[in-house]
């Protein structure tokens, strides 16, 4: 993974705190694209459990990210917000974009990026494309294996 030097290793403090039984039960129940409607909302999960980001957590993530990248691109501006006052955040978006994500989501973000980029989110556009390119790439060499 390049990571575009964002440091996709969890960042900051989270990765020293201990998930606890608790917080694991409320992150999995929480990490889903039907609970995380919106940027504010997956930010604020973050905040609250960015350290038990995890497995069937992680998952969730990965879909409700997904979905709000291809479905819901007119809250981008949201995103761009949290990332540029949080760089853990743009990190903790970028990881999400990952090999759970299907090719017609890919695909939808793909557009999404190279053409309904504004001006104030084009870097992290860039960031998004490269990471969906890695993905495509990485799919494209387990399927080369398979044949």
């Amino acid at each position: 993974m390049s990571g575009v030097g964002l440091g996709l290793e969890n960042a900051g403090a989270s990765e020293f705190r201990k998930c606890t039984q608790e917080e694991a039960i409320n992150a999995e129940t929480e990490a889903s694209a039907s609970s995380l409607p919106s940027w504010n909302a997956v930010y604020l999960s973050f905040k609250r459990y960015a350290h038990c980001d995890d497995a069937a957590i992680a998952d969730g993530y990965s879909e409700a990210i997904s979905t709000l990248l291809a479905y819901q691109w007119k809250s981008y501006l949201d995103l761009v917000e949290f990332a540029s006052a949080d760089t853990a955040f743009e990190s903790f978006v970028i990881r999400h974009i990952d090999q759970t994500t299907s090719a017609d989501e890919r695909n939808r973000v793909t557009t999404n990026v190279s053409s309904r980029c504004p001006l104030r989110g084009e870097k992290m556009c860039a960031h998004i494309l490269e990471r969906i390119q890695e993905i495509d790439r990485q799919k494209e060499q387990q399927n080369s294996r398979t044949e």
